[in-house]
């Protein structure tokens, strides 16, 4: 499947991807003291829906439950693998 490791944890912004932050917009950023302060390419997310839709789908069990380690949420890539095949 789609770059997900056999075993293993992955974050939320592996599985829903991240826009791109252009080096004008991590400056603004800065300025601002919001968002993300440094550039970085867009990356393509396993799932097509936004963050808040699959949190919503966490909630109410459309979506695996996380695993938090300290301050830090995962999911296993066991069960996001189990979510993809049940919706292919």
């Amino acid at each position: 499947m789609q770059n997900i490791p056999e075993t293993g944890f992955i974050d939320l912004f592996q599985i829903i991807g991240c826009p791109a932050v252009t080096p004008e917009d991590a400056a603004e950023n800065k300025r601002n003291g919001k968002g993300l302060k440094r550039p970085r390419p867009a990356t393509v997310g396993i799932l097509p829906v936004c963050r808040s839709s699959f949190l919503a789908g966490v909630k109410k069990g459309i979506y695996p439950a996380p695993v938090k380690f300290g301050r830090r949420t995962f999911w296993r890539s066991e069960d996001i693998r189990k979510l993809i095949q049940r919706e292919s």
